[in-house]
């Protein structure tokens, strides 16, 4: 019976001893492997529990990414110079001045890029806690009866987890389409070289045969490789974003404030935040566009070369237009359904404002003084109501805003429509003789 006792007091003190450096190895690891999802019950708890990024890992590259890959941007340089100066690697590289800028002018653009990226990012809680305070947010008519805070409370536990797919119970989809999208981005920027002229497999071919300074350009565009993965997760999560958004016009209905100081209803937080998102793609389709101009100019735009940017001025314009108008497009939608409503009661005000001017124009009224100055007092009154509830707003942002967006990112695609037939002609023709 002791020695059962013993034995089983054995086991216990055993237990507890695996326990306890069992808690301080998930304590130790707590820094780098996902936690628990804890959502919150509350808008205002959700809110501020609201991280974007919680890996402290993650967070750090989110914040920082922008100014690493500005960082490198001499060192990159260098390596390329390296390379020139090898008789051997610089046969195979061509690297002439203008070859310089076109490979070196991405690390700028990816700067700014990550850094618009990042303040997007950090900016989403204090967009939805705007919104919120501004009492903006009510229950669509279809469910009239919904408690709008435990809906709200619900969207933005939704919008964090699917923002954060790095903790446990989060979507592991979400996660595996960022990571496709960052390979595509890796591979994107993979086949710039091939459009060059370098050969596809130059990674192999500099290893093995072109001495130090083909290991070093291989292992530096190693490193850039890294630097497009990471920037294609933050593309996903810009478009995770705008998705989110577009869900936000379509679970709530969303009350415009006719009068409001922003002059958009109170709804420009979200729609200055959709403008950020869209203007991310913009700066990105800066890079195709300026190299086509300028290697056009220069008459040695190659073909596969001009294929390459035509893609990716496609691709980044399209992205800037759905990221900006997919989630403003719904907003918009409830905002024309508000104007209605407002715009009758503009016209009953319009409809005294005719009463009275007849009323004053009256001889009888005309010989009151009395009268007439009261009639004044409220016409100019009347006047001052309508000049203050209109114009109504229909779109969470500034109309020229939306206009003058459009036109800038359409602009580049009519000239390549108008560009790159004649262009592919004057090619098949030079090569082939076709007419």
């Amino acid at each position: 019976m002791g020695a059962t006792s013993e034995h089983s007091a054995g086991i216990e003190q055993a237990a507890a001893t695996i326990e306890r450096r069992g808690a301080k190895a998930m304590k130790a690891m707590g820094h780098l492997l996902p936690g628990t999802v804890d959502r919150a019950d509350t808008v205002k708890e959700a809110l501020a529990s609201f991280e974007p990024v919680a890996n402290p890992v993650y967070a750090w590259i989110a914040k920082n990414f922008w100014w690493a890959v500005l960082v490198t941007l001499p060192v990159d340089f260098l390596v390329f110079f390296w390379g020139d100066l090898s008789s051997t690697l610089s046969s195979v590289l061509q690297l002439t001045r203008l070859r310089y800028a076109l490979l070196l002018s991405p690390h700028l653009l990816a700067a700014i890029g990550a850094f618009q990226a990042r303040e997007v990012l950090y900016r989403i809680p204090d967009t939805l806690r705007r919104l919120w305070n501004r009492k903006v947010i009510a229950a669509p008519a279809t469910r009239a009866d919904a408690d709008v805070e435990t809906e709200f409370c619900a969207y933005v536990n939704s919008f964090h987890d699917i923002l954060d797919p790095t903790k446990r119970g989060r979507s592991t989809l979400n996660g595996a389409f960022a990571v496709a999208n960052g390979v595509a981005f890796a591979g994107l920027f993979y086949l710039l070289y091939p459009a060059l002229g370098i050969p596809w497999t130059f990674p192999k071919a500099f290893l093995s045969g072109y001495g130090p300074a083909g290991i070093a350009f291989v292992a530096d565009f190693f490193l850039e490789l890294l630097a497009a993965f990471i920037l294609g997760l933050y593309a996903w999560r810009i478009i995770v974003i705008a998705w989110s958004l577009r869900q936000l016009g379509s679970r709530f209905h969303l009350t415009v404030q006719i009068g409001h100081p922003d002059t958009c209803g109170g709804l420009r937080p979200v729609g200055d935040l959709c403008f950020s998102i869209g203007a991310i793609w913009g700066v990105a389709a800066i890079y195709p566009t300026a190299w086509i101009i300028v290697l056009s100019m220069r008459n040695v735009l190659k073909p596969l070369l001009a294929l390459y940017f035509a893609v990716l001025l496609i691709v980044t314009v399209g992205l800037a237009m759905f990221t900006f108008f997919f989630p403003l497009y719904q907003v918009h939608r409830d905002m024309l359904e508000e104007k209605p409503k407002f715009q009758a009661r503009l016209d009953e005000i319009a409809v005294r404002q005719s009463e009275l001017a007849e009323q004053v124009a009256d001889p009888s009224v005309a010989g009151d003084p009395t009268k007439a100055a009261a009639i004044e007092v409220e016409l100019a009154d009347l006047t001052k109501a309508y000049e203050h509830n209109t114009p109504i707003p229909t779109w969470p942002v500034e109309i020229t805003v939306v206009r003058k967006f459009a036109i800038t990112q359409l602009i580049p695609l009519t000239g390549l429509a108008a560009w790159l037939p004649s262009y592919l002609g004057k090619v098949l023709d030079k090569k082939f003789g076709v007419h």
